[in-house]
């Protein structure tokens, strides 16, 4: 957070997700870590193992709240390039 501060980037954290569903929006559906320029979704974890559950509901909160990518960052490794994971999801 101080990063993207220093750098005058927007962001909000524990954002409120809207999602659609069937057509209707349901506001504050779930919470994300960040929200970053109201356009990528940043979630952290410092985990042994990342799942591809955790790439899912990054994917699903894409889709459901209209946005491109996002990433999942995992601060429990030796190299943190290697804790880093962009997900991009097409919209319909």
């Amino acid at each position: 957070a101080r990063e993207l501060k220093h750098r005058e980037i927007f962001f909000r954290v524990d954002a409120p997700l809207a999602v659609c569903y069937k057509g209707e929006k349901i506001e504050s559906a779930a919470r994300v870590d960040f929200l970053i320029e109201n356009k990528v979704i940043l979630m952290v974890f410092a985990l042994d193992v990342l799942t591809p559950a955790h790439k899912e509901r990054l994917t699903t909160y894409l889709r459901h709240g209209g946005y491109a990518s996002g990433f999942i960052i995992n601060f429990n490794v030796t190299d943190l390039r290697d804790g880093v994971k962009r997900v991009v999801v097409r919209q319909e």
